[in-house]
Formats: C-alpha cells, structure tokens, sequence
C-alpha cells in the first residue's frame, strides 16, 4: 500500500520497469468477509522483499486461464448447463467470462 494512508483505496497499482503490482485492500471490497479488526491485502507480483515476512499470511503462484478455441466452446455451453442436476449446481470461475475472478 502507499506510505502515505491518505492514498490508500481498494485497488492500488505499481508499476516498474518489469512488473505491474496490483493490491486489493479485501476490508473495502468485501466488507464483513473478514472476523478481523485488522487490515488485510491481496498483492499480485509483489517485487521480491517488499512485503514484510511475518505480514505474510499465505502465498500462492497462480496463472490465468488460456482462453482457447476449447475454452471459448465451453463458454458458449455454460449457460445451458447452470442449475442442473439434484444439486443445482452452478459453475463459475475467471474461465467462464464474467471476469478476473
């Protein structure tokens, strides 16, 4: 996040030669999604050592979907098949369409 708390907001962007870095600040955009008083961020490409250790909760490597002739297909699908099944079940995820998430 920046230094200064005054220019803090829910999406926070970095930019270097070599990387964008993007911070999501979770309390603004999913208010009530924490049981926590305090702060918490989700940071994608971090530049190494910017992040204090012991701030650290977890990490994760994670990739974007391809979206191939096979994926843009099941897209196209996707609407047919929400809600079926016993189970009502729905299928989601950055894949579908709709979204980074």
């Amino acid at each position: 996040m920046p230094k200064k708390r005054a220019c803090w907001s829910a999406w926070n962007a970095l930019q270097t030669p070599n990387k964008m870095t993007v911070t999501y600040w979770v309390n603004v955009l999913q208010p009530g999604a924490i049981s926590s008083d305090d702060n918490v961020f989700v940071t994608l490409n971090a530049p190494e050592g910017s992040v204090a250790d012991e701030a650290i909760m977890q990490n994760f490597v994670l990739d974007h979907p391809v979206l191939d002739g096979a994926a843009l297909a099941a897209q196209k699908a996707l609407p047919g098949l929400q809600g079926l099944g016993g189970g009502k079940v729905y299928l989601c995820g950055a894949w579908s369409g709709y979204g980074f998430h």
